[in-house]
């Protein structure tokens, strides 16, 4: 039989670290909870409901937004959509281009907003789509192109909230690296502009935000496969040139203002003069797992949990939907696809501790349940290397009951009721005893080599 645990359990390091945690028997195996919490629905439609119903409830929001949530899209119009829910505190629900989910359609009734914004025109979401909201008041967000919808969004989460003085730029074919981006995005309201490929330089919708914005930083996210050098090198130079603008601008306000002017100044300014604070910087991995990480790695230095969804583009649904829920709790969206990435699983050990957990988004079409697995073995391996007592084994027989008890390395003696459990190697300890019988409650003890507690826990033995 296994032993069940009844009260919490006190962790004393040394005398000097005390931890107190709730656990449960499982397979033999004292863990603490199962560590990894999925949210999601039967499909990403039902699991943008879930996230939403996660974050919000029924009577509190006054906006939802809608978006488009097929792979044929491309999430095109939804790629900037988290700002806008940053800004307006407002859940994204998904819809197909033709066909409105009942999830969603219900979900919206349930919320029964006051405004509902579109993201996309009538190819996004039809019209008959809009029409099945039901919504008085309804706003399309709609540009001529992808980066001019970006652009769009950005416009109207300003006026509504007021954007930081820096933004995200990605590339509008790289729909991984822009829905990365935006916890962070969200948490500092910041823009997610975009720049294409097969443009002949910034698209001019990009450059016009990055002016209306008066941005003094960009953050380009991807490596230069997806936002190439010259385009790198445009954005740094459009950064210079509006600043210097601004700057000149400022310098005539105030010479109007104190009635001064600029005749009979040396012509030959200083270079340094000319410089301007500005700054671009690129955060990018190998590919979209490592790019997801070292957003993390940046943005995120005291998170000790993630939010992990499916990296390959038909998966990132969820991660369109999830951006939102992952700044509220100020944790980082790490990609996987079958397995962990090395660079994944690298820092999500690096920063879990024995009481970190994970969310999963999506169903096990979108991160299977071996991911699942992995992500929980790694907590699992960061709890027992902190617990003494691991594992607990309670045989009943007719005259005479076992106890068996496997401890960690760090544990030399170990008690149960106060008497000496005999040392069977291997970290195994044993006692046997015919007092202690099925139902009763006893307290284990831990030592270590000099004689400190390590450990005190009490059970319940059935």
């Amino acid at each position: 039989m296994k032993i069940r645990e009844r009260q919490s359990i006190k962790f004393i390091l040394l005398s000097t670290f005390i931890i107190v945690f709730s656990f449960v028997i499982s397979d033999g195996l004292l863990a603490l909870r199962d560590p990894v919490e999925r949210i999601a629905g039967d499909n990403r439609y039902e699991t943008a409901v879930e996230i939403a119903e996660r974050q919000y409830d029924y009577d509190e929001v006054e906006t939802v937004i809608v978006a488009r949530g097929d792979m044929a899209g491309q999430y095109a119009d939804g790629l900037a959509g988290n700002v806008l829910a940053g800004a307006l505190d407002a859940p994204i629900l998904l819809t197909a281009p033709d066909t409105l989910p009942e999830a969603t359609e219900e979900a919206v009734d349930a919320y029964d907003p006051e405004e509902l914004i579109i993201l996309g025109g009538e190819n996004a979401v039809s019209r008959e789509v809009k029409y099945e909201l039901d919504v008085l008041h309804t706003t399309r967000i709609d540009g001529h192109s992808r980066e001019e919808t970006a652009a769009l969004i950005a416009e109207k989460a300003n006026e509504e909230a007021g954007l930081a003085n820096y933004a995200f730029v990605v590339s509008g074919t790289a729909p991984a690296d822009s829905l990365v981006a935006g916890p962070q995005a969200v948490k500092d309201n910041a823009a997610i502009l975009q720049v294409m490929p097969w443009r002949d330089g910034i698209p001019q919708v990009t450059a016009d935000m990055i002016e209306e914005l008066e941005l003094d930083k960009i953050v380009v996210v991807g490596g230069p496969a997806v936002v190439s050098y010259r385009e790198y090198d445009e954005l740094e130079y459009l950064l210079e040139m509006y600043a210097r603008e601004d700057d000149e601008e400022d310098d005539n306000d105030d010479a109007v203002e104190n009635g001064e002017n600029d005749e009979g100044e040396d012509e030959d300014e200083d270079e340094d003069e000319d410089e301007v604070d500005v700054e671009i910087i690129r955060v990018h991995g190998a590919d979209r797992y490592g790019t997801s990480v070292a957003m993390a790695e940046k943005y995120f230095e005291e998170a000790e949990e993630a939010i992990f969804t499916g990296g390959p583009d038909p998966r990132l649904a969820d991660a369109m939907a999830g951006g939102y829920l992952a700044a509220a709790k100020d944790l980082p969206v790490l990609y996987c696809e079958e397995s962990l990435s090395e660079e994944v699983e690298e820092y999500f050990t690096d920063i879990v501790t024995i009481t970190s957990g994970a969310y999963i988004l999506g169903g096990e079409a979108a991160v299977s349940a071996s991911v699942a697995d992995e992500i929980r073995n790694i907590i699992w391996d960061e709890y027992e290397e902190h617990m003494f007592i691991i594992d607990t084994q309670y045989k009943d027989m007719v005259n005479l009951h076992t106890i068996e008890v496997r401890t960690s390395g760090q544990v030399h003696r170990l008690q149960i009721e106060g008497m000496e459990m005999h040392y069977e190697g291997s970290n195994e300890f044993s006692y046997a005893t015919t007092s202690l019988t099925s139902g009763a409650d006893a307290t284990l003890e831990a030592f270590d080599r000099d004689g400190n507690l390590l450990e005190s826990r009490t059970v319940t033995l059935d």
